[in-house]
């Protein structure tokens, strides 16, 4: 999990590093606030700038890559403590992206 900061970036490219010394495979990264999707425009604005999930996808040949929007809901029910996966209705498009990462880790996983 990380950020689009490049202090993020640094911090996890360490981690991986180190798991990898230890045998602890990384299969997946997911940016965390990678961007807002504008409620009037539709489009993804990405306040914190360009992540470098790329980055480490390509350096650690990490198979799965997923952006998590930075989502109002998801804040709130988290402070709250109320699952949003179960929360939200099925066409929210966070909730298929969280079922979604949960699947291609569980198949990773059983890969290994």
């Amino acid at each position: 999990m990380t950020t689009p900061q490049l202090l993020a970036y640094e911090d996890v490219n360490k981690g991986i590093a180190m798991f990898d010394e230890l045998k602890v495979p990384t299969v997946a990264v997911i940016e965390n606030m990678a961007y807002y999707k504008c409620t009037s425009c539709d489009e993804k604005h990405r306040i914190f700038g360009k992540g470098y999930t790329d980055y480490l996808v390509k350096n650690y040949g990490i198979k799965n890559s997923f952006e998590v929007p930075i989502l109002e809901e998801v804040s709130a029910m988290s402070d709250q403590g109320t699952p949003f996966v179960l929360a939200l209705p099925e066409e929210v498009p966070v909730v298929g992206l969280f079922k979604e990462i949960a699947k291609k880790v569980d198949e990773e996983i059983r890969e290994l």
